[in-house]
């Protein structure tokens, strides 16, 4: 192999460890964001009184302690910190195949359940 093919090759290589540490940090800074986020958020409900709402209206198809396989139901530890309004609106009108609750669940028991989903993430 000639130096120019060899010097050629060790730029590629130094390219492609390049990029790959760019995209571990990227994802580091991420999760550093999903932190700062979680540790900002404010969370106005009662995470027990929530718990209790889940247990009554959730639990059958979310599944304990939010550990629902994902296949045919959202997976709620997975549901981002920052999109309060779109779980709201997707319980109070339904989702797919998720009942609206609008009618059954009051103001303060959603905030409970946006509480107590939150806290699965706040969590170690």
């Amino acid at each position: 192999m000639s130096i120019i093919r060899r010097i050629g090759y060790l730029f590629s290589l130094a390219l492609l460890f390049s990029l790959i540490l760019a995209c571990q940090g990227t994802a580091e800074i991420a999760e550093t964001r999903q932190a700062a986020v979680i540790a900002l958020t404010p969370i106005q409900g009662s995470v027990d009184e929530g718990r209790k709402v889940y247990s009554v209206y959730c639990i059958r198809c979310h599944g304990k302690n939010m550990e629902s396989a994902g296949t045919t139901t959202y997976d709620l530890r997975l549901f981002p910190v920052d999109q309060k309004n779109r779980f709201m609106q997707s319980v109070r009108k339904g989702k797919g195949s998720m009942p609206p609750w609008e009618s059954v669940l009051q103001d303060d028991e959603l905030e409970n359940l946006w509480a107590y989903v939150m806290s699965a993430k706040r969590s170690p």
